[in-house]
């Protein structure tokens, strides 16, 4: 009697059969696929969304850094690559200085900080004659420690132009014009990024503007190159 219900209680216990566990294995997989298809496009919000962090940062440093006419950012000549000035619409080279601090024993062509604000503060208006930018290819100083000083750092292209304001009301007599002309400058800076390989850059793109109240070293006009460095002094100085 007890052999025969041990019996019966065997066969009423379930398990899984193979068809049920292929279904199983099928679902699994196809979760899978859809992760993994997902995974490229946040990898890259994250990235774009890291370096769009790395360049609100950048902008503002540089901003301010043109505004104060800073001269001992020992830094910023250390992850500045290079300087280009060119003509605005043509895009001919007017001077041009690189910095390859970053090579096995290369050459450092800038002497000190200061040379580097001066190109990067360098009018637009300069010559009266030809509308000039200023192009610099930089180094991030923020970001991943392990990257900071390699050559596999981030790097971007910021293009700077320097006018004196002309905006002001119609309305205002032409001597307050002319002298709001003289004593502001536009600054804009057009930051695009990555830096890529063969020279180019990528899609990513950013422009600060601002109005800086101050004087400008004096500067004598010159078509060839820039004989001094030029940057912000502030007012009182």
């Amino acid at each position: 009697m007890n052999a025969r219900s041990d019996l019966n209680k065997g066969k009423g216990r379930s398990a899984f059969t193979l068809i049920e566990i292929a279904i199983c294995l099928g679902i699994i997989a196809f979760a899978l696929v859809a992760i993994i298809g997902i995974l490229p496009a946040g990898l890259q919000v994250q990235r774009d969304n890291k370096e769009d962090t790395i360049i609100n940062q950048e902008g503002t440093y540089l901003m301010e850094t043109i505004r104060n006419g800073a001269e001992e950012v020992f830094e910023l000549l250390d992850r500045t690559d290079g300087i280009v000035i060119e003509e605005i619409g043509t895009g001919n080279m007017i001077a041009s200085v690189t910095n390859r601090a970053f090579a096995p024993g290369a050459t450092r062509s800038f002497s000190a900080p200061r040379e580097v604000v001066g190109l990067l503060s360098t009018p637009s208006d300069y010559d009266t004659n030809v509308a000039r930018q200023v192009r610099a290819f930089i180094y991030a100083g923020s970001g991943s420690a392990v990257e900071q000083g390699s050559q596999v750092a981030f790097r971007y292209q910021v293009t700077i132009r320097n006018f004196a304001f002309t905006n002001a009301s119609p309305g205002q007599p032409g001597e307050v014009r002319e002298e709001l002309a003289k004593q502001l400058r536009e600054v804009r800076l057009e930051f695009r990024w990555p830096l890529l390989p063969h020279g180019g850059v990528g899609t990513g793109r950013q422009v600060f503007r601002t109005l800086i109240s101050g004087r400008l070293d004096e500067f004598a006009p010159s078509t060839n190159t820039i004989d001094v460095p030029l940057f912000f002094v502030r007012q009182g100085i």
